[in-house]
């Protein structure tokens, strides 16, 4: 789902409007930022559901850093290290993408997914057949 596609526009960001404002009004604004993580979690999944489990576990680590972060004080190595790991599982999968779509230009694998190239992986399938 794309920010200017008519899904977005017309049926999930109403949607996600109404219940937060409703949420706000009526429950509490706890309530309304649990709407928003929630409708941020879909939004992914609609996506590429594979990477709602990334996502969901980068949160989860980057949650758990930052309790120890506040309970030790600001730890400086603690916070590079959240930051270093942050980075690391950024170039791993953007990395891991590219490699798969090099691989697949390079070997012509009809099994290599082109993530976020499936038009042209589906062209290149077509032509080896």
């Amino acid at each position: 789902m794309l920010f200017n596609s008519f899904i977005f526009l017309f049926a999930f960001l109403p949607l996600v409007l109404a219940a937060f404002y409703a949420s706000r009004a009526w429950v509490s604004a706890r309530a309304s930022i649990t709407v928003l993580l929630l409708a941020s979690l879909v939004f992914y999944a609609y996506w590429n559901p594979e990477y709602l489990v990334l996502l969901l576990a980068s949160i989860t680590v980057n949650y758990l850093f930052g309790r120890r972060l506040a309970a030790s004080g600001g730890s400086k190595p603690l916070l590079v290290a959240g930051i270093t790991l942050n980075l690391v599982f950024l170039g791993t999968t953007v990395t891991d993408d590219r490699a798969l779509d090099l691989r697949g230009r390079i070997l012509h694998d009809r099994h290599a997914r082109f993530r976020g190239c499936e038009q042209r992986h589906a062209t290149r399938v077509a032509e080896l057949q």
